[in-house]
């Protein structure tokens, strides 16, 4: 009996054959994307406070170890994920690590890389012996599970040895240890195409299951969040509030929403293929996306606190991550599965979102005041914002006519 009831609040990791199609995300999920609102405020304020070339590079860089880490996470969660205690034990140790993760990504250049390097580690090293587990238990699934394992392993080596090398080398092999755990999943994918046993592996556990298409939603909308905190964060450093700073706030954050209406519109609203790989390039193209909008946030901070007297750097960065979103949601309409009455107003929205990224940063060479800048900016929006809520529409309708016919 004692054994019995151990097994139930400490299970096993879940089989990757054994998937719940209609699986809600659990509020343990979303706790856990919570918690990156802390490391992704960080980053974006790293950006904001330098705006350069350099600094830009930097956060990029760290900005994808962030998203890998959250979308490793989230896989490993949805693929072998169960509601006991193990699972939620397992959670929150994460949590802490990406916690102790956002403390020190600020200077993760500088002086605070040691913290970094360490957090970092625990937080693979984490990773690393649930991969390890669930080959252990599915043997089925450990030609998969055992490469993953040793690729976070070996990243975790190349890291911690980042700690005894000369400065100059350091981030050299952070690059060599992030590229090892990127370039495994297309590694193991190319051994797959002329291994039978690999390849059906690949095949049963390689495609987004709704919930965790709902995460990246989930997590695209958190991003969003610093749109408004970069307003509001913004206004409170502003020395001198007036009417302009006013409409530069009231601009900067209808950005924001006019964004989340064209994702959740175009992106979200509409299914990706049935292919697997089409699938994680539908994924993958979240990283771009979301890493456009936290830069957007890092703009609105300097543009809602200085007012018209930007400098042009941040009107770069501003136009840039604008266009960076326009142009991932426009590659996004690759992937999308529609019927062939929605394929013409998927097209036009297509090419419509990919011109207003053009647009968009054509208009950094506007030397206009601020607010008229981002008022353009705003009504560029405006064309994917109607064609977005014309396919949400005839979405909306398609769906009702669906119910319809199985009540008759």
């Amino acid at each position: 009996m004692g054994t019995n009831h151990y097994r139930y609040w400490w299970q096993k990791p879940k089989r990757y054959a054994v998937q719940e199609e209609d699986r809600k995300v659990s509020f343990l999920e979303l706790f856990y994307d919570l918690i990156y609102v802390a490391i992704i405020a960080q980053l974006s304020h790293k950006l904001a406070v330098d705006v350069s070339w350099s600094s830009f590079g930097e956060f990029s860089f760290l900005f994808l170890v962030v998203w890998w880490g959250w979308y490793n996470g989230a896989i490993y969660h949805d693929l072998h994920g169960n509601n006991d205690i193990k699972t939620r034990v397992v959670t929150f140790l994460q949590m802490f690590a990406v916690t102790a993760i956002a403390v020190f990504i600020h200077n993760a250049f500088t002086d605070g890389a040691i913290g970094f390097i360490i957090s970092y580690s625990i937080f693979l090293l984490i990773i690393t012996v649930l991969w390890y587990r669930t080959g252990y238990h599915d043997p089925d699934h450990k030609p998969l599970a055992n490469p993953y394992a040793l690729s976070y392993l070996i990243s975790i080596m190349l890291m911690l040895a980042s700690i005894f090398v000369d400065t100059s080398l350091r981030f050299y092999l952070w690059y060599i240890s992030f590229g090892i755990i990127v370039i495994q999943p297309l590694l193991l994918y190319t051994i797959g195409l002329n291994n039978t046993k690999i390849q059906t592996q690949i095949d049963k556990s390689i495609g987004l299951s709704p919930s965790i298409r709902e995460r990246f939603g989930l997590i695209t909308i958190i991003v969003l969040g610093e749109v408004v905190v970069g307003v509001v964060n913004g206004l409170i450093s502003s020395h001198h509030l007036d009417l302009i700073n006013g409409l530069i706030a009231f601009l900067s954050m209808s950005l924001g929403v006019g964004i989340w209406w064209v994702y959740f519109d175009y992106i979200s609203n509409q299914k990706p293929k049935s292919n697997h790989i089409i699938e994680h390039i539908w994924g993958y193209l979240h990283m771009p996306l979301t890493l456009g909008i936290t830069t957007i946030g890092a703009a609105t901070i300097n543009i809602t606190a200085v007012g018209n007297q930007v400098e042009s750097p941040v009107r770069l960065l501003l136009t840039g991550g604008i266009a960076i979103v326009y142009i991932s949601i426009s590659f996004m309409f690759f992937t999308l599965r529609c019927d062939d009455k929605s394929r013409k107003l998927n097209r036009v929205g297509q090419v419509i979102t990919a011109l207003a990224g053009i647009i968009s940063i054509l208009l950094y060479f506007l030397r206009i005041e601020m607010h008229l800048l981002l008022l353009l900016l705003d009504i560029v929006l405006l064309a994917p914002i109607y064609f977005g809520f014309r396919i949400w529409i005839r979405q909306y309708i398609k769906n009702i006519n669906e119910d319809n016919s199985i009540v008759e």
